[in-house]
């Protein structure tokens, strides 16, 4: 998913709801997609799907994914897919 900055302090409000309701739970899971639905159904926000025949999906949930998604971009900037830096140095 990517998002536009103006999405943010939406998901931010959504996020707070969330907190209130579960937040003394350490089990509960604020899922980005049923945000976005959410704030999609309240007509607050619109969703563009993009498609492509080249790419494929890496995702994190976990802490332990995150080796496996470094590689996998490695690997990606390796083959030319992704340009190198993937994200300009921050000033």
């Amino acid at each position: 998913m990517g998002f536009t900055p103006s999405l943010f302090d939406r998901l931010e409000r959504l996020f707070r709801q969330f907190l209130a309701a579960e937040g003394a739970s350490a089990t509960a899971e604020f899922y980005l997609p049923v945000a976005v639905a959410a704030l999609v159904r309240e007509k607050s926000a619109r969703v563009k799907v993009l498609t492509t025949a080249a790419a494929e999906w890496v995702g994190a949930t976990y802490a332990a994914d995150k080796p496996v998604v470094i590689e996998r971009l490695r690997a990606l900037v390796a083959a030319g897919v992704y340009p190198a830096p993937l994200w300009p140095a921050r000033k």
